[in-house]
């Protein structure tokens, strides 16, 4: 899948541009797996492992729900 979005479409300044680029990997023609069907499972499951811990700034659960929710399109 080929995304629609132009240069001059990018470049455009004003309220509203960003909302043209994708927003979610639903938009780029990717598959929800059939694992990925609890975003708080996979955020318990995240805190579990200690990755988030990796990051500068550590997510709240709430964050990584919130995350998931909106690459897959949840």
């Amino acid at each position: 899948m080929i995304a629609n979005i132009t240069l001059p479409r990018i470049l455009k300044i004003g309220a509203g541009a960003s909302a043209e680029l994708l927003t979610s990997l639903q938009e780029l023609g990717y598959k929800r797996p059939f694992v990925v069907t609890d975003p708080l499972m996979l955020a318990q499951q995240a805190i579990a492992s200690g990755s988030p811990a990796n990051n500068p700034r550590i997510p709240q659960q709430s964050d990584m729900v919130a995350f998931y929710q909106r690459v897959w399109g949840a």
